[in-house]
């Protein structure tokens, strides 16, 4: 590139760019140009976030399966937090009836629910009924009738209790004969790794089983579910365990 220098009548130098291979001077991009560059972004970053989306729905239905939900079932999901998941779990498995449970109020309440699946019914593919129960519990109960539930779910909510061992008795208590406890944990990293949300640290599969076993219940099966690291910050896949009442 080169650079011309003009002197005006005050006798100050003025220096104007050129660039190698054109010949005018520099323009500013029109105002017209910039709204269509903002607008193109825009439009590109909404995509990206409409692909994400998408595929982050696939695999929470996907997980549905994994976990062996049946069509009618029935499912206790202690620590459900907003309850996002678990209209993913209906549209999944039709005739699924949830429980959702957890300690906090301002997380998990009815018009929260209703927001988030007016918003899903929006998307959904096909028709689905949402049919749940909302249940706020202290940190160490679950005021639930016993023996009556086919199965129990801590997803990501394991790690975060303040009393493991009173937390799966009464997962036990509820549960039917042979009824299914299952424990999804996303898979530390690096040794003591801890959540970035409640400071404790992530459970291994070989913790999971050491912890649940010590309360009576058998080891069923073990999977691992992968998922984008994009999707998930807190681990690059989950540890599903399935354990069985005795």
């Amino acid at each position: 590139a080169g650079c011309l220098t003009l002197l005006s009548k005050s006798g100050r130098r003025s220096p104007i760019i050129m660039y190698r291979n054109k010949s005018c001077f520099q323009q500013p991009y029109s105002q017209s140009y910039l709204i269509m560059r903002a607008w193109m972004i825009l439009f590109m970053m909404t995509g990206l976030c409409s692909c994400s989306r998408r595929m982050y729905d696939r695999f929470l239905q996907k997980e549905a399966v994994i976990i062996g939900l049946q069509p009618n079932d029935t499912l206790v999901d202690i620590g459900s937090g907003t309850g996002d998941v678990n209209i993913h779990y209906a549209m999944a498995c039709k005739g699924l009836h949830q429980i959702l449970v957890d300690t906090n109020r301002q997380m998990l309440n009815e018009k929260n629910l209703t927001r988030l699946d007016n918003r899903a019914k929006k998307k959904a593919r096909s028709p689905y009924r949402f049919s749940h129960d909302i249940v706020h519990n202290d940190p160490d109960t679950i005021p639930l009738p016993s023996g009556v539930y086919p199965k129990v779910l801590f997803r990501k909510s394991l790690h975060e209790l303040n009393d493991m061992d009173k937390m799966i008795d009464e997962a036990k208590r509820i549960l039917i004969r042979h009824g299914s406890l299952i424990i999804i944990e996303a898979n530390p990293r690096k040794p003591n790794q801890s959540d970035p949300g409640c400071k404790k640290k992530y459970l291994t599969s070989g913790q999971i089983q050491d912890i649940i076993t010590a309360r009576g219940f058998l080891l069923v099966e073990h999977q691992k579910e992968y998922i984008l690291k994009s999707q998930l910050s807190d681990g690059v896949y989950f540890n599903i365990l399935k354990f069985q009442k005795p």
